[in-house]
């Protein structure tokens, strides 16, 4: 006949005293490695998780005689030069929310095509973003809407720029490298977003 064995943890991840499972039956009670002296920020990055779960940007990436496509944002009295696109909603699929996002944005009907490339984004420790790109082309014959119809009073101007000035934007000479050479490595992770994108 088997005997059952219970087991209680003590477990004070503010304490740097061993950790000591107590046990019954035929176990045996044993002493546990201290916690480790960053234990209590990794339960305050842990905590910190559980609350502000990752939210999901998609941006589009549409291409047309050289020249990509970028929108101008205030935010914070900053100012910038990024792609277009913005957050998943719940129970939107990707091609959804960028298709929407584009229409918002610029008024342009989009059809989305390849994935480019994943980053993390991080605003300290208020929020991580996982930025996603795509590649996107216009159908319809759509044009961008002037005045445009903006829903998001941020956004202060959207152009089409040579890929040569990409730098003067604001992006990377990484970034606009890709740009030039037609995404090489497409589909794959581009670790962090600024160092990534600019």
């Amino acid at each position: 006949m088997m005997s059952v064995c219970t087991i209680s943890v003590s477990d004070d991840m503010t304490s740097t005293a061993p950790r000591v499972i107590h046990a019954t039956g035929r176990c045996v009670a044993a002493a546990m490695a201290p916690v480790a002296p960053d234990a209590a920020s990794s339960a305050t990055t842990a905590d910190l998780s559980a609350r502000i779960a990752p939210s999901v940007r998609v941006t589009g990436v549409l291409i047309e005689h050289n020249a990509l496509l970028l929108e101008h944002m205030v935010l914070r009295e900053r100012s910038h030069w990024t792609l277009p696109g913005g957050h998943l909603q719940y129970g939107e699929t990707i091609d959804q929310c960028l298709r929407r996002e584009m229409r918002e944005e610029t008024g342009l009907d989009v059809a989305v095509d390849d994935m480019l490339y994943v980053c993390d984004r991080f605003h300290g420790l208020g929020s991580h973003v996982v930025d996603m790109s795509f590649l996107i082309h216009r159908v319809n014959d759509s044009r961008i809407a002037c005045p445009l119809p903006l829903t998001d009073d941020h956004i202060t101007e959207v152009a089409m720029v040579p890929f040569e000035r990409l730098t003067d934007y604001g992006f990377s000479a990484h970034f606009a490298s890709l740009v030039r050479d037609g995404f090489p490595n497409r589909g794959s992770y581009g670790g962090e977003f600024h160092a990534f994108y600019g």
